[in-house]
């Protein structure tokens, strides 16, 4: 049988995202946002802090801001009690003391 992202578990959701993250599979972490996408979009387990730890880590270490602070909101999102959604305008500070909470 064929494994779908809607027949993933949290465990392997984490799994998939920190092999995605890995520098040499992927220079740009498409494949990684991707996957958060159709995810977070209700075809597999809503991401957890843990599932984002290694992407996180490697946008940190490449020095892709951006997509770190992107990562930081999707952290805040997933804390359960609302946090930022993923495309909002929240300030980095609060991101960073959610981030450290965790």
């Amino acid at each position: 049988a064929k494994a779908t992202i809607g027949s993933f578990r949290q465990e392997e959701l984490r799994m998939m995202l920190s092999a995605l993250s890995r520098p040499e599979l992927a220079e740009d972490l498409a494949d990684v946002w991707a996957l958060l996408e159709r995810s977070e979009a209700g075809e597999g387990p809503r991401p957890s802090a843990l599932c984002l730890g290694a992407p996180l880590m490697e946008c940190e270490q490449r020095r892709r801001f951006p997509e770190e602070l992107a990562l930081l909101r999707r952290l805040a999102a997933c804390r359960g009690g609302g946090g930022a959604p993923p495309d909002s305008a929240a300030a980095p500070a609060s991101l960073l003391g959610e981030a450290a909470a965790c």
